[in-house]
């Protein structure tokens, strides 16, 4: 590989590394008694470069990345559309052969599937088919990697329950993404709801934050601490994006905003039974 190539590929997926990978693989490793970390860190991040690739390659993206994210790799001029195009076509049959060797061949198909409907087909462009179908994603991404991570199947309906409660959290707050990309987004005419009803989605942000910081302190924490450090996290997180509204201001809303979002994930699975011994004296302090 050569090395303008290996940055490339770095650049298309920087931008997701903390706000994307981190949050499903801390989720995959709490909440599986053997994880296996290496196959399940190449399958997510397999599939976050398919997506990031076929998301940035569309024209559209490369005019509003222009604007917003000047430094990835088709503004910065390390990749040319034409080897983006090769590189995300290379990256399917890939990521579905990845999925097959670690038996995760039916979240692989999902979330290809998702990708190409998301980005090809362009139903991204309205922000509510954009919300359902990102919360569909980010579900499929759950149950793929909790599923490597684990090296068996789901044992009954429980294991499912971490990654349908994350999509609910997903599909009412997800639009704390675009808020960061509003001046690019208004560029190229896309309907997010910063650009439609920029007000209602600041107010309906912070109170769902609020809100879903209350529901998971309540009902999957037994510990007093855990619960109002989660509730102190979504109401910092939800006044940082409805007082402070630069560009700069809300990339590190958004960056507070997937901190907060590992939190959510990581304390239901706690609540279970089965803890990683990895992390199995963490739950010592989630006791207190």
């Amino acid at each position: 590989m050569s090395r303008s190539l290996a940055i490339a590929i770095f650049l298309f997926t920087k931008g997701d590394l903390v706000t994307v990978l981190l949050p499903i693989i801390s989720l995959a490793i709490f909440s599986n008694p053997s994880p296996r970390v290496p196959q399940c860190l190449a399958w997510t991040y397999m599939n976050l470069l398919q997506f990031c690739v076929s998301n940035q390659r569309k024209p559209a993206a490369i005019a509003e990345d222009a604007v917003n994210k000047p430094w990835r790799p088709m503004p910065a001029g390390l990749i040319s559309p034409a080897q983006a195009a090769v590189l995300r076509w290379s990256l399917l049959p890939a990521c579905l052969t990845i999925s097959w060797i670690y038996d995760a061949t039916i979240p692989g198909i999902a979330f290809s599937a998702l990708i190409l409907l998301h980005n090809e087909f362009g139903m991204d462009s309205h922000w509510l088919m954009k919300g359902v179908l990102t919360a569909a994603a980010y579900a499929t991404f759950d149950c793929g990697a909790t599923l490597i991570a684990r090296g068996d199947a789901f044992q009954n309906s429980n294991g499912l329950k971490p990654q349908l409660l994350n999509a609910l959290i997903i599909v009412t707050t997800i639009h704390a993404q675009d808020f960061r990309d509003e001046l690019g987004d208004r560029a190229i005419g896309r309907r997010t709801i910063p650009t439609e009803m920029p007000e209602i989605g600041r107010i309906t942000l912070s109170i769902g934050l609020l809100a879903w910081s209350i529901v998971i302190g309540s009902l999957f924490s037994s510990s007093k601490l855990v619960s109002w450090l989660l509730i102190a996290m979504g109401t910092w997180v939800g006044t940082r994006f409805y007082l402070l509204r630069t560009p700069q201001d809300d990339r590190a809303s958004y960056t507070a905003y997937n901190i907060w979002l590992a939190f959510t994930r990581i304390v239901p699975v706690l609540a279970q039974v089965t803890v990683s011994p990895v992390f199995r004296h963490s739950r010592v302090f989630f006791k207190m």
